[in-house]
């Protein structure tokens, strides 16, 4: 069986070359990735903010905004984009481990983009891309666990592992008519 990341970007926009805040991936035996990413190094490599996002950043509980932009830490603390996808890509188990996230849609190709922008090789397959958000909606009565911190992307992704692992024990319980 194929290993699962769970994924989840914290961004400054809703569409492929956006500026990525923090990186967040669980796997699915429970080692988690987490970094902040300097806004500076993103922009530096081409990325772009989107002023609507940053609105709405504005109007999120405090706790998820200075999780988001990580005000305590210095410019120097905060990880280079380049860096951190390196680290990433290091720490992606295996390149046909299946990467799920809450759309297929939205935080894979961000993170390409990103990738692509800094020139470092996706470390995981266009066809392991799987949508966590979609098995939620086939089965809406698995409750969702606790997530001690939404629009934190390691939270977040740990608590969507956490239910995709509910979601996949239900699924697979469930036999087909021959």
């Amino acid at each position: 069986m194929a290993r699962k990341v769970m994924l989840d970007l914290e961004t400054l926009g809703t569409k492929p070359g956006s500026v990525i805040l923090s990186l967040g991936g669980v796997t699915d035996d429970g080692r988690a990735f987490y970094e902040v990413i300097s806004i500076d190094s993103c922009t530096a490599a081409g990325l772009t903010i989107d002023e609507s996002t940053v609105q709405w950043w504005i109007t999120q509980a405090t706790a998820a905004a200075k999780a988001a932009f990580r005000p305590d830490l210095k410019p120097v603390e905060k990880g280079r984009l380049r860096d951190v996808l390196q680290l990433f890509a290091s720490w992606y188990p295996a390149e046909d481990a299946e990467l799920w996230a809450n759309g297929a849609a939205f935080d894979p190709p961000l993170l390409e983009c990103a990738y692509r922008a800094v020139n470092i090789d996706i470390p995981w397959k266009f066809w392991n891309v799987r949508c966590y958000r979609t098995l939620k909606a086939l089965y809406p009565d698995v409750p969702v666990p606790a997530n001690s911190m939404k629009h934190h992307a390691l939270h977040d992704a740990g608590a969507q592992m956490r239910h995709l692992q509910l979601l996949l024990q239900r699924h697979n319980r469930i036999e087909v008519p021959a």
